[in-house]
């Protein structure tokens, strides 16, 4: 067997090499809708490093995203940048840094 054959076969199918997934749902009427999904898409559009969407929940209700990424810290990175990028739409402010 070709070491490409090796490989194809060890990647799964149609995540192109990602293996990690992740969601944000932003339910709610606190920010207009049109202005949250398009801070979401441009966060998104940020990052090569993760295949993600986003779109309108059904009636009018919220945005959500879909992500998927190679490992578990480009899927934290994206997740933390685009709730930073609601979070902005809904108050004004980014969230504050956590110390630990």
């Amino acid at each position: 067997m070709s070491s490409s054959t090796a490989e194809a076969l060890d990647t799964p199918p149609r995540t192109r090499g990602r293996v990690e997934q992740g969601s944000l749902v932003a339910a709610g009427d606190a920010a207009p809708l049109p202005e949250l999904l398009e801070a979401v898409r441009k966060a998104l559009a940020k990052t090569a490093a993760v295949y993600g969407a986003a779109s309108m929940l059904p009636n009018g209700c919220g945005v959500w995203a879909r992500l998927l990424a190679a490992d578990g810290m480009q899927l934290t990175e994206t997740m933390t940048s685009l709730w930073t990028a609601l979070r902005v739409q809904v108050t004004g402010r980014p969230p504050a840094r956590r110390h630990k």
